[in-house]
């Protein structure tokens, strides 16, 4: 009796490969218009490319992960005039996070603190009436950029306040996949100031204590 064939061997993607893959979904989703999830994707796929990326390309492609995100936020305000906090502080954190590396010369803080504003209340608004994990992480993610900003997440009372926020997040429940979330931006952020050490030292308790964030959420 004859034997069956083995099955045609296939090389497992990279995860160069599979970022690729997903490059080129987004570009035939272009074709099909505008559309929040399409900019959220958008920016999602630069954030992880700057997690893989080192030097100039991992600048631009933060700057592209800001443009997505900030595209993001000005769609869902010109279609439903609503904030919706995932974009606008994925936005927010993206220019912050170039600025503290040294990408971006000038931080406009006028403008940063009017969406900062915008975005509490907006955070405060959706927390107060659904109170889900989704509302209660980008609370924490507001909370964790506040700090960044004055780069004084190192302190105690600081440390406690962002801690104190993820933990109410996953405390409403939380999959596997949402904690997989919380691990990335975390490590995303000390990647990219983990980088601008040597030029930067004033960062490393920064980096030092967003590694203890990650270490005491066990995510």
């Amino acid at each position: 009796q004859g034997k069956a064939s083995a099955p045609e061997a296939r090389l497992a993607a990279t995860p160069a490969d599979l970022m690729q893959q997903s490059l080129k979904i987004l570009h035939l989703l272009d074709k099909l218009g505008n559309s929040l999830q399409r900019f959220e994707d958008e920016g999602k796929f630069w954030k992880r490319q700057a997690m893989m990326l080192e030097g100039n390309k991992r600048n631009r492609a933060l700057q592209a992960m800001e443009a997505a995100y900030k595209k993001a936020h000005e769609f869902a305000m010109q279609k439903t005039n609503t904030i919706i906090g995932y974009s606008l502080i994925n936005w927010l954190t993206a220019r912050v996070v170039r600025y503290l590396r040294g990408n971006l010369e000038q931080l406009d803080r006028q403008e940063l603190k009017y969406w900062l504003d915008q975005s509490r209340q907006s955070i405060h608004d959706n927390d107060k009436h659904v109170g889900s994990f989704l509302t209660g992480i980008t609370r924490a993610e507001y909370t964790l950029l506040l700090y960044l900003i004055g780069a004084r997440l190192d302190e105690t009372t600081q440390l406690q306040a962002v801690l104190l926020e993820y933990e109410t997040a996953m405390g409403r429940g939380a999959s596997p996949r949402q904690l997989r979330y919380i691990a990335e931006h975390l490590t995303f952020l000390q990647l990219m100031l983990q980088e601008q050490l040597t030029d930067k030292p004033q960062l490393q308790p920064v980096v030092r204590a967003l590694l203890e964030v990650q270490g005491k959420l066990g995510v």
